[in-house]
């Protein structure tokens, strides 16, 4: 959990800073526009507040919306957080509209520079969010999906309800904590949203932990998938296992319930098997899903970036190792 905290350390430090600065502009301001009785402690309650109530909504809107992207509903929230600022302002200074657009316009100028920080020097080189659609890495990591129970062990068990295992027209299959899975003929409940996850932008992944990379046949898309080969390595899947070099590998014993298969949703593997090994070069990782009855990973990339074999993933192609699921809080986990 070194790598969770260090993150977690590194993130609030950072709010503390913005609160801070924030609170500075605000004060210079409100200044700027003559507002009498001005300090920096009451600036900083002022930000607070706003703050509060902004997150508030955004809350509200992901609550009701979830993470299907709505221009009407975030024009929505845009207006209901510029409103809250305009009437925080009223409340702690009594300004009038005039004024407080005119005290709100340094802070707009921060808003700015931070947004340029986070997307030039954070989010490329220390860590960034990503939200989890499909349910490839459950049950480590949850896409859209239903909740049930096993029925070889009554644990909690999830049906992938993403809408990529919609079009290709699988069969309802749920996977429990266990790793343990079932075919079910009827999917009842509210669909849950998925994981949502940190990856650490500095780190370079290990054997057996879980990378965010780009697809190689399409490098705009994410995959989120657990490294099982390394760099000039030959990894092929026999009887459950995958070997490396000959020599078969030993899973951890969090991922201990994991037989992986050579075929996934119907689909034969192409990829990795002993007839085809995949024969990785010194820069290039093999990634596998932890639910390998349903993942569409390397074992049936047909596609592969430049140059490069289908099922390789370039290092250059790695964008980080996930060290937490962060959303919603009873998913709460630290993997690094």
């Amino acid at each position: 959990m070194t790598y969770t905290f260090l993150l977690m350390a590194v993130y609030l430090s950072l709010l503390l800073v913005v609160f801070a600065v924030n609170a500075l502009f605000l004060r210079f301001g409100l200044r700027w526009a003559k507002v009498e009785d001005v300090t920096f402690g009451r600036a900083c309650k002022a930000v607070v507040f706003a703050s509060v109530l902004c997150i508030a909504t955004d809350l509200t809107q992901r609550f009701c919306f979830g993470e299907i992207a709505s221009p009407v509903a975030d024009s929505i929230v845009l207006a209901l957080q510029c409103g809250i600022w305009l009437l925080v302002l009223w409340l702690f200074f009594g300004t009038n509209l005039l004024r407080s657009v005119q005290a709100l316009l340094p802070s707009v100028v921060f808003s700015l520079l931070l947004f340029a920080f986070l997307t030039v020097v954070f989010v490329p080189f220390v860590a960034e969010a990503y939200v989890v659609p499909t349910g490839s890495m459950a049950p480590t990591i949850l896409g859209r999906h239903i909740e049930c129970s096993c029925e070889t062990c009554s644990h909690p068990a999830f049906v992938g309800a993403s809408q990529e295992a919609d079009r290709r027209g699988q069969e309802p299959h749920c996977i429990c904590v266990d790793f343990h899975t079932n075919s079910i003929k009827e999917v009842r409940g509210v669909p849950n949203q998925g994981d949502r996850i940190i990856a650490a932008k500095f780190l370079t992944p290990q054997r057996w932990e879980i990378a965010v990379f780009k697809l190689p046949s399409d490098p705009a898309v994410r995959y989120v998938k657990r490294v099982v080969g390394l760099p000039g390595e030959t990894i092929h899947i026999e009887n459950g296992s995958v070997f490396a070099n000959g020599q078969k590998l030993t899973l951890p014993e969090h991922v201990s319930g994991i037989v992986y298969l050579e075929s996934s949703g119907g689909l034969k593997a192409i990829n990795g098997t002993k007839d085809n090994p995949a024969i990785l070069g010194s820069d290039e990782y093999f990634m596998l899903g932890d639910n390998t009855e349903r993942a569409l990973d390397a074992r049936h990339w047909k596609t592969g970036a430049p140059g490069r074999s289908p099922y390789a993933v370039p290092e250059s192609y790695l964008e980080g190792v996930v060290t937490t699921t962060y959303w919603p809080p009873k998913r709460w986990r630290s993997f690094k």
